[in-house]
C-alpha cells in the first residue's frame, strides 16, 4: 500500500494540480518538497507527538500552517485505514449537505473501492510540534487524473487540507456565494471565528480567498485558511497569516465582512 501511495497517488495527484490551473503548481510543489523533506535521515527517538489528544484546531493549524517534514510512520495509530477513510466520506458529506461539492460525483466515489490511506509523522522544522496526519486518497475511475485527496489528522479525525471536487461557475456572483459557502463551513467544521476574506490573486481561475483566524492558542499570530476554486475543483489549506498579503489583487485589495459577502 505505502509503494503504491509513493508511485502512483503523488505523481497522479501532482498531473491534476499542474493540469488545475496556474497557481496549482504551488501546492503540488508544496507537497512534494515536504515528502522530499522527510525523506531525509534523522533520528525520531526524540520527537514527542504534540498531537495526542482530541481538543481544538489551534495546535493542528500551527502545526500544518509552518513547513513541515512528514516520513511514513509505521508505529501506533489512534485510528485504522478503514477508519480514517470512513471519517474522510463522512466530511466529504458534510461538504455535500453545504452545497461545497456535487452530489453525484459524491456518490459515484462512495461506490468505488479506489481509496487508500496511509499515516504519516509530521514535524515541524522548529521540532516543536509534530503529529500524525493520514494521507488519504480516492480516485474516479471516469477521470483518471481526477484525485480526491485528504489530510486528516489522527487524534481528532479533522480534516486539514482538501482536494476535492467543486462547483462549476458561469458568473462571478456564484464564485463568492460559494466562497461564503465554504466561509460558514469551516467556522462550524473547526469551530472558528473568521471576521473578515481576503481576495489574494492578480489573475483567476484560480479564485484564492484568505481567511486569517485566531487558532486559540494563546500564542502570537494568526492562521489563515487559503481557499482555491476552479472550475469543478476545490482545495484548502493552513498557513501563517501574512504570507499571501503581497499577491496583488485587481483593482485594489479587496475584502470582505464574514457573512453574506458585500464588497466594501
Amino acid at each position: 500500500m505505502r509503494n503504491r501511495f509513493k508511485n502512483v497517488v503523488l505523481p497522479l495527484l501532482t498531473a491534476l494540480l499542474i493540469a488545475a490551473g496556474a497557481a496549482m503548481p504551488y501546492a503540488a510543489c508544496r507537497l512534494q518538497d515536504n515528502q522530499l523533506d522527510g525523506a531525509e535521515e534523522r533520528s525520531l527517538d526524540s520527537v514527542s507527538l504534540t498531537l495526542r489528544q482530541k481538543g481544538g484546531i489551534g495546535e493542528t493549524a500551527r502545526l500544518m500552517a509552518d513547513r513541515y517534514s512528514m516520513v511514513e510512520w509505521s508505529g501506533e495509530t489512534a485510528m485504522t485505514e478503514e477508519e480514517v477513510l470512513e471519517v474522510g466520506l463522512k466530511a466529504l458529506e458534510e461538504m455535500r449537505r453545504a452545497n461545497l461539492i456535487p452530489a453525484g460525483r459524491l456518490n459515484v466515489l462512495k461506490n468505488l473501492d479506489s481509496g487508500g490511506a496511509v499515516p504519516a509523522l509530521v514535524v515541524s522544522h522548529g521540532g516543536e510540534r509534530s503529529g500524525i496526519i493520514w494521507q488519504c486518497w480516492w480516485t474516479l475511475e471516469e477521470d483518471e487524473l481526477m484525485e480526491w485527496f485528504l489530510l486528516i489528522e489522527d487524534a481528532t479525525g479533522l480534516v486539514v487540507e482538501a482536494t476535492v471536487g467543486g462547483a462549476y461557475f458561469t458568473v462571478d456572483e456564484d464564485i463568492y456565494l460559494q466562497m461564503d459557502r465554504w466561509l460558514t463551513f469551516f467556522q462550524d467544521y473547526y469551530g472558528i471565528e473568521i471576521p473578515s476574506v481576503q481576495e489574494g490573486l492578480l489573475y483567476s481561475p484560480p479564485w484564492r480567498f484568505l481567511m486569517a483566524f485566531d487558532p486559540g492558542d494563546g500564542l502570537e499570530g494568526q492562521c489563515e485558511l487559503v481557499l482555491d476554486m476552479y472550475n469543478g475543483v476545490a482545495s484548502f489549506f493552513f498557513t501563517n497569516a501574512g504570507q499571501w498579503d503581497n499577491v496583488p489583487v485587481p483593482e485594489g485589495e479587496v475584502t470582505f465582512d464574514a457573512g453574506p459577502m458585500q464588497k466594501r
